[in-house]
C-alpha cells in the first residue's frame, strides 16, 4: 500500500495496469483486481483529504 501510495503521489495519471508492472518490477506478484482496489482506497484517501483542507480555508 505505501509503495502505491508513493508512486501515485509521483505519477498520478498511471493506471491499474501501470501499477501493476511497476509492482511486479518491485518483486511484488499482484493481481490487477487487487490493485484496483487498493487504488480506490488510495484515491479515497486523497479525496478525504483535499476536503478536510478545503473545510479549513
Amino acid at each position: 500500500m505505501r509503495l502505491l501510495d508513493e508512486r501515485y503521489l509521483n505519477f498520478p495519471t498511471e493506471g491499474v495496469l501501470q501499477m501493476q508492472d511497476y509492482l511486479r518490477a518491485e518483486g511484488y506478484i499482484v493481481n490487477h483486481k487487487r490493485v484496483r482496489r487498493l487504488l480506490r482506497m488510495t484515491l479515497q484517501r486523497q479525496w478525504v483529504l483535499w476536503l478536510s483542507i478545503q473545510s479549513l480555508i
